[in-house]
């Protein structure tokens, strides 16, 4: 079970590190419908993120965004 559980939680931290990259890629990483188009590509769910999880993304898109 506990495998399982970390195969889960894995999963969910790759899917947002895929989400900051494609992001970071886009010329612009604000446009919510760009967002949208990314998460839905992805099979993201944004309502399962928490508001720590919002900002971890936000700090990592502005710091890998056009470098």
């Amino acid at each position: 079970m506990k495998d399982f559980l970390f195969m889960i939680y894995a999963c969910e931290e790759q899917k947002k590190e895929d989400f900051i990259n494609a992001l970071a890629s886009e010329p612009d990483p604000y446009d919510p419908i760009v967002q949208e188009q990314i998460a839905y590509n992805l099979g993201i769910d944004f309502d399962t993120w928490s508001k720590w999880d919002w900002d971890y993304i936000q700090s990592e898109v502005e710091k890998r965004w056009q470098v």
